[in-house]
């Protein structure tokens, strides 16, 4: 049976999201929450964007009184009472911390220990309608080790009619005992037919190219992100200027994969994703050791670049032009070689 999940937005317009292929995933909450007995701590683990905060906002939206069905035909809410108050960031009892910034948001995206204890707080509080409360943490990977110690300390004493999910994406690691005192739900990326299933429930009309699919990584999230922002514009800009000639590159069109690649954080960090698939594959398909260390050492290089001038947020032009500058010095070394 696959989940599908339709969202809607009670805005001024109407967004349809869907949730696909995770109906396993959820039913050992689905059956505790019907049992009564319900456990205060839940770890959601599983790659970055395949719709776990969703599934939590969702999930949190049925122990505050909202209404579903499940069965062969999916998971749906029959009542989203609770559920619009949480996606207009208004219920009472539910408290989110994201380490999600808007663009332009100096903020570090760390997720402080004060934002935690001011969760603990929020659980001290009696709930306005009687039942749980429930916070969400979204997500692990961003959490310092203060707030880590702080979080802890909740989930050793949680208070009566506490709900705590704690999303985790596996990109850093976490205290074994934050781990052992929750419910492990794993996710995993989807495979290609349930992403295409997904394009089909975006309602839109852009299609998926191969190489869109393929970067996506099995996350519907992001898969919907690069169509939004016309991923295969800048995709085929790559190919046009690097891939398809290598190691002989148009430098007269970097100028242009420049402005291409620095439009938004989110084009930055498609042409990293982009360039990161290339070089894998080139790493792959070569049989000199020599050739293949050169292009798995840049692989290397390149993300642990892009992560530093995220963390640093440094101008997305400047770091445009400095992946770019690495390839440059890459297909230098393969031309002498040659």
């Amino acid at each position: 049976m696959r989940l599908i999940f339709q969202r809607s937005i009670f805005r001024r317009h109407t967004v349809t999201e869907l949730i696909i292929g995770h109906n396993k995933s959820v039913e050992p909450f689905l059956s505790q929450l019907k049992r009564g007995r319900f456990p205060h701590a839940w770890l959601f683990e599983g790659p970055k964007g395949v719709g776990k905060a969703t599934l939590a906002r969702l999930l949190a939206a049925t122990v505050l009184g909202d209404s579903y069905s499940a069965d062969n035909n999916g998971f749906k809410l029959t009542s989203s009472e609770a559920y619009k108050k949480i996606e207009a960031s208004n219920h009472p009892d539910v408290r989110i911390v994201s380490d999600e910034r808007e663009e332009g948001d100096t903020r570090s995206s760390q997720i402080s220990v004060d934002e935690i204890r001011k969760l603990t707080g929020f659980f001290e509080l009696q709930a306005s309608q009687g039942g749980y409360r429930v916070g969400i943490v979204d997500s692990l990977d961003n959490l310092n080790a203060n707030g880590a110690n702080a979080l802890l300390k909740t989930l050793e004493e949680p208070p009566e009619k506490c709900l705590l999910i704690l999303i985790y994406h596996g990109s850093t690691s976490i205290l074994p005992t934050i781990r052992s005192r929750c419910v492990r739900l794993k996710f995993s990326a989807l495979p290609r037919d349930d992403l295409q299933a997904a394009i089909r429930a975006f309602e839109t009309e852009a299609p998926a190219s191969e190489d869109v699919l393929a970067l996506s990584g099995g996350s519907p999230g992001r898969l919907r992100t690069y169509l939004d922002c016309d991923a295969d514009i800048l995709i085929s800009e790559l190919k046009t200027s690097i891939f398809n000639s290598w190691p002989e590159v148009s430098s007269s069109r970097w100028p242009k994969l420049k402005r291409l690649m620095s439009i938004s954080e989110l084009h930055l960090e498609l042409g990293v994703a982009a360039i990161s698939h290339w070089l894998g594959q080139m790493a792959r398909s070569e049989t000199a050791s020599l050739e293949n260390s050169r292009y798995a050492r840049l692989w290397s290089e390149l993300n642990a670049s892009a992560e530093r001038g995220k963390a640093l947020k440094l101008d997305k032009s400047e770091r445009a032009a400095a992946h770019l500058q690495m390839l440059i010095r890459l297909s230098d070394e393969m031309r002498v070689r040659a």
